[in-house]
């Protein structure tokens, strides 16, 4: 049986109140909201002209035994609408993300000229925060004024446009009810739509890749990662730590045990060998570049090791903000080396030597000129990796 392609349309009643009561979701990497009011004025000038718009996408999912509708594509329009019509929109200063893909740029081999000016802002929020238990839109208004971090305006949508207006779907049904396979195909599906939309940041792109199975959820993103930031010269502001960058950059020196072969090839493509190290810990295929996941954690049982991590970093106080990735990289790459791969423990009643070590080390690479305004160079990322695995070498407990 083939892959199946429904098609049809709804009222933007009947969307948004699919949207209310969660009979269509959000999957986990679909966090961000990239646009601004401009954009949503016209796109509800299109609706009301009653113009082409694309359709909305979604994708029928099971998961334990229940039936779950993922909005692939049209997370912005379905978002604007809602609104539109209540009109709110959330706080641009408090929720600002704007400069993350900068970094997430520089951090993905790409130099300072090689970075195009991002058009739209990046909120860190999406719906899911308007959204509680009473979903009236009564109450959502109410809990967003409450809450004081959205502006209010003379709504763009009214009841009769709800009614009236209506907008076309998608409804994809993969031939297979296996895990594996759904989320392969919805990952192919929503990357592709992507491509020629507002781009997500690398690092939620990515996780298009694993997002329906749950078990690797904490091996490419631990939730200690939050509490790890990182500002750069470009940006304002805090940016959080990219934990699958420095995991495959680690786990292709554990496999390779050659420094420069680390991301070799790849020096202004470093985003693509990232998600080549995804496919290959989420398939479990051997590859050259990477070893092989299930021989490194058997039965993917890497959550004791993740949790030595987090507890090591926190004894150390490791968990904090860092001033450049050069910083971020010395200070983690060698602790990940030693207790995710040679499964080892550090010493941490030896943290203040320990970080005069990182310190002499990271003032080393910055009084370099060239390392310092050109960090995402593989050369200089290969050599902090080597300078800190060494390091904490020297720390490690038998």
């Amino acid at each position: 049986m083939r892959n199946r392609v429904y098609f049809g349309s709804y009222s933007l009643e009947h969307w948004l109140k699919l949207l209310r009561t969660g009979d269509i979701i959000l999957p986990k990497y679909q966090r961000h909201f990239v646009w601004d009011k401009e954009r949503m004025s016209k796109l509800v000038d299109s609706v009301r002209d009653e113009l082409f718009i694309p359709p909305i996408t979604i994708g029928s999912f099971q998961e334990n035994n229940k039936l779950q509708n993922l909005i692939i594509d049209g997370q912005q329009r379905l978002t604007s609408i809602l609104l539109a019509h209540l009109g709110l929109f959330p706080d641009k200063e408090h929720y600002s993300r704007s400069n993350e893909t900068k970094l997430a740029a520089e951090d993905a081999g790409l130099e300072n000229e090689d970075m195009e000016e991002e058009e739209n802002t990046v909120i860190k929020w999406n719906v899911a925060e308007l959204l509680d238990k009473d979903n009236s839109f009564e109450a959502i208004k109410e809990r967003a004024i409450k809450n004081g971090h959205y502006e209010t305006f003379e709504p763009l949508i009214d009841g009769e446009m709800l009614k009236n207006r209506f907008l076309g779907f998608n409804y994809l049904v993969p031939n297979s009810k296996n895990p594996v396979e759904m989320q392969k195909y919805f990952s192919s599906v929503f990357r592709s739509v992507n491509y020629s939309g507002v781009n997500l940041l690398p690092q939620e792109s990515r996780k298009a890749l694993y997002y329906l199975d749950k078990s690797y959820e904490q091996y490419f993103a631990p939730d200690f990662c939050e509490r790890v930031t990182v500002a750069n010269r470009l940006v304002k502001g805090k940016v959080i730590m990219d934990f699958t960058r420095s995991l495959a950059l680690v786990t292709s020196y554990y496999a390779s045990g050659v420094y420069y072969k680390v991301g070799r090839g790849y020096g202004r493509k470093l985003e693509v060998y990232y998600e080549m190290f995804i496919q290959s810990v989420v398939s479990d295929e051997y590859q050259d570049i990477f070893g092989n996941f299930g021989r490194l954690f058997h039965g993917k049982r890497y959550m004791p090791f993740i949790e030595r991590l987090q507890q090591t970093a926190e004894a150390l106080g490791w968990l904090r903000h860092y001033e450049s990735i050069i910083d971020l990289d010395v200070y983690f790459m060698g602790l990940m080396y030693w207790i995710l791969f040679k499964k080892k423990q550090i010493d941490t009643s030896r943290k203040e030597e320990i970080k005069t070590d990182l310190g002499t080390a990271i003032r080393g690479f910055k009084d370099n000129y060239k390392h310092r305004q050109s960090p995402a160079s593989l050369k200089y990322i290969q050599a902090r990796m080597q300078k800190s695995i060494e390091i904490y070498e020297g720390y490690v407990q038998e």
